[in-house]
């Protein structure tokens, strides 16, 4: 029961870091004012494939044009994005007695021969005795990959939003369907940020 509580509490870590946000904006740029946009090509070479950066463009492309953006060749914003990694480690450790401890199992009771005497029995949950067991602990590295999306303004080219969410490690995707719904998640979970309540 504890080992299986210990793992859900993993698989609730790890789904928590996957849309993990974080935003930043120029608290004077009046948001309402843009109505149109345009993709900047990256300035250097992306940690994913092709493939990747066009399913990460199109997720952008969606959400932009659900909140009523045009894509246009005189845009109004500057779309551009990046994609880096992080090495992270996550340790499990491991209850080498998970069901409880070999204990006293108490006196027997009345039998069909007498009394049953007393022995050694299970100790269920719990430790007849202080446990200073071994418990061991495995070390296990994984990268992390966030998407960052830098909006600028066209005319000044400053940068007026920025947002950066975690993917997880996209590799270990490897059914394209299920990549394609963790970018969509990913940018769509961003994207609610944008544009800020001011």
């Amino acid at each position: 029961m504890k080992t299986k509580l210990f793992a859900l509490f993993i698989l609730l870590l790890c789904s928590c870091n996957l849309y993990e946000v974080r935003t930043d904006y120029n608290s004077r740029t009046n948001f309402a004012r843009y109505n149109s946009f345009a993709f900047v090509p990256p300035q250097y070479r992306l940690p994913v494939n092709e493939i990747d950066i066009g399913r990460i463009r199109n997720a952008i492309t969606y959400e932009l044009q659900n909140k009523g953006y045009v894509e246009s060749s005189t845009p109004e914003l500057l779309i551009s994005f990046q994609v880096t990694q992080e090495m992270r480690e996550r340790i499990t450790t491991y209850d080498p007695y998970p069901y409880g401890a070999y204990g006293w199992g108490g006196w027997g009771g009345w039998g069909p021969y007498g009394w049953g005497g007393y022995g050694w029995g299970w100790g269920g949950y719990w430790r007849p005795y202080p446990y200073f067991g071994y418990y061991s602990s495995e070390v296990e590295q994984y990268d992390v990959e966030r998407i960052a999306i830098n909006i600028r303004d066209a005319k000044s080219n400053e940068l007026i939003w920025q947002g950066i969410v975690s993917l997880g490690d996209l590799d270990d995707y490897n059914n394209p369907n299920k990549k394609q719904n963790v970018i969509n998640n990913s940018v769509s979970k961003l994207m609610e940020q944008y544009p800020p309540e001011q």
